[in-house]
């Protein structure tokens, strides 16, 4: 026979013996004073995330108010940049060439820059008078001037192309 693990005890008894109980025991009370305590805890997360989101939402109005009474008198700060749509007609013309005509002074953009293809939102860097055309291929649409950050949309009119 050989010998137990060091450090094992051996125990007299039959295996008819059934296991010992457990040391502790929770009885039905202690459980259900558990289940109560964890209701408690998790009681009050349902009205503070409606409080939070009602805080949130409030905040969010807020500065929509402040932000759609505060466009007319906005300043331009250094570095801000300016978004501006620029459609095409005719609709059905490829890409064209959005190029600097005139740009009011610190643009990093002088006259003769190719800005970007539209139809797509551009961004300006600078507030000022700009005048801009579309270039495709030979073609080129009159000068258009904006206002930026006052227009927020401009669209390029190619002329009739002649046969």
């Amino acid at each position: 026979m050989k010998a137990p693990p060091p450090g094992a005890k051996y125990r007299h008894g039959s295996l008819e013996d059934g296991p010992r109980p457990a040391p502790i025991r929770v009885d039905r009370e202690e459980r259900a004073l558990e289940r109560t305590l964890t209701r408690s805890r998790r009681s009050w997360r349902g009205p503070a995330l409606l409080l939070l989101m009602l805080l949130v939402a409030g905040l969010a109005a807020y500065l929509a108010v402040l932000n759609r009474d505060g466009q007319g008198a906005r300043l331009a700060t250094p570095g801000e940049n300016f978004l501006v749509d620029v459609a095409v007609q005719p609709a059905n013309m490829p890409p064209v060439q959005l190029v600097v005509v005139q740009s009011p002074p610190g643009s990093r953009n002088p006259p003769g820059t190719v800005m970007t293809s539209v139809p797509r939102a551009v961004t300006f860097d600078v507030a000022g008078t700009w005048v801009v055309q579309g270039r495709f291929q030979r073609r080129e649409t009159p000068p258009v001037t904006l206002q930026v950050p006052d227009d927020r949309a401009i669209t390029l009119v190619f002329p009739p192309q002649e046969e």
